[in-house]
């Protein structure tokens, strides 16, 4: 015969589920499995962008082939003060650049304090990504707390084409929880899609060069020239680095405009998705 203690010590994991929520709950051994990309093995593969994807990180492990973090930001270890080196509770994540480009990812949304670190090479021989920054903020090889974003993370990298990179999510306080992942990839070859479109254009409708087709060509070398110097600085610093690209896409969401008026990068007086390849265009400008 079941006593009511045998009863109750059975309905413990139920009542720490409904209590704590299943990340937590899990961490208290309710038996939930490990997230499928617990494993480096095992890291989802980010084949479309953007890309987000929700995780419960309780019952997550660490592998003794997880890097320790030894990244530097600003002469600090990222995470130097982390549970188990910076990577507790860590998940995977795998995305192969299909051209030279620019990566953000974060971890905005979560529940728990994250870290975000990312490396190339493959599981178990890993390089920390360090010397291919797009700018100082975001750091591109690890972040523990974003400037604005508290415990959460946030980083951004140039990327070569061909090249795979593995995004490792770890939990600073070795809890985990409720995990989104956000992923974004810009290609750096939108630059050059204007000018040769403009070249066909002109010689297709002149078939026999005259001199008025020779001033058409030589006013439109200067068109770009005419719009402001610094058109895509969407943050406003006098600079054109992926800070732009973020502040771009921030000012779209919330239906607000930069205080320079140099958001407007297709220049009609309005600001939509529609300027975000100028903001792309003029991180690769020379």
């Amino acid at each position: 015969m079941r006593t009511h203690w045998e009863g109750a010590f059975q309905a413990l994991p139920l009542v720490l589920f409904v209590l704590l929520g299943p990340a937590r709950a899990t961490a208290l051994g309710t038996g939930v499995a490990p997230p499928p990309n617990d494993a480096c093995a095992n890291a989802t593969a980010i084949s479309t962008v953007p890309h987000t994807d929700t995780a419960l990180t309780g019952a997550a492990t660490t592998e003794p082939s997880d890097p320790t973090l030894m990244i530097m930001n600003d002469g600090i270890p990222c995470g130097g003060d982390s549970s188990e080196g910076g990577h507790a509770k860590s998940v995977w994540y795998v995305f192969t650049a299909p051209t030279d480009g620019i990566v953000t990812a974060d971890t905005f949304d979560s529940d728990y304090d994250t870290i975000l670190s990312v490396y190339t090479g493959s599981c178990g021989s890993f390089q920390p990504v360090s010397g291919d920054c797009n700018d100082d903020d975001p750091p591109c090889g690890c972040n523990d707390d974003d400037a604005h974003d508290g415990a959460q993370s946030r980083i951004s990298l140039l990327t070569s084409a061909g090249t795979t990179y593995y995004f490792m999510v770890s939990a600073f306080s070795n809890d985990g929880g409720n995990l989104v992942f956000h992923f974004t990839f810009a290609p750096s070859t939108v630059s050059t899609a204007t000018p040769s479109s403009a070249a066909t254009a002109t010689s297709g409708r002149s078939p026999t060069p005259t001199s008025t087709s020779l001033e058409l060509t030589m006013t439109a070398t200067p068109t770009p020239t005419a719009h402001p110097p610094l058109s895509g600085d969407a943050n406003c610093d006098g600079r054109r680095t992926a800070a732009d690209l973020s502040a771009e896409i921030m000012l779209i969401v919330a239906a607000d405009r930069a205080p320079c008026g140099l958001d407007d990068t297709n220049h009609d007086g309005a600001l939509s998705e529609d300027d975000i390849p100028g903001v792309i265009a003029a991180l690769f400008a020379p």
